[in-house]
C-alpha cells in the first residue's frame, strides 16, 4: 500500500455498535491509517460529511442504525459526495436482497 495515496485524507467508521467501531478504528491506524473519523449513526455522519468534504476518501457504513440507516447515507451520498472512493457494507444480515438494494445505491 502506497501511503502518499492517503495523504491527508480520512476514513470514516459509520456505526451505532461502539465495540465494532472500536476494532475498526484499531485495524485501520494499525494499519497506517492516521486519520479515522467516528460517527455513531447517520445523523452523526452528515455534518461530518459536510465539514470534511473531500477529504473522506473511504466510509465503513453500517446498514442497520437507529435515527438515519446506512441506506438513507447512501441516498445522501449519491447526491451530495461522489469523491469518496469507496464505501464498506458493513452489516449483521446474511440477505443478499439487503446486499444487492445497497449496491444498488452507488
Amino acid at each position: 500500500m502506497n501511503p502518499d495515496i492517503f495523504r491527508g485524507k480520512y476514513v470514516l467508521v459509520v456505526d451505532d455498535m461502539e465495540e465494532l467501531t472500536n476494532i475498526i478504528c484499531s485495524e485501520l491506524k494499525s494499519e497506517g491509517f492516521e486519520r479515522v473519523l467516528v460517527a455513531n449513526d447517520g445523523d452523526e455522519c452528515l455534518p461530518l460529511l459536510q465539514a470534511y468534504g473531500e477529504k473522506i476518501f473511504v466510509m465503513t457504513l453500517n446498514l442497520r442504525m437507529p435515527r438515519m440507516s446506512g441506506f438513507e447515507v447512501m441516498r445522501y451520498l449519491a447526491g451530495a459526495h461522489k469523491q469518496i472512493m469507496a464505501v464498506i457494507m458493513v452489516t449483521g444480515t446474511g440477505d443478499l436482497k439487503v446486499a444487492e438494494e445497497f449496491l444498488g445505491l452507488g
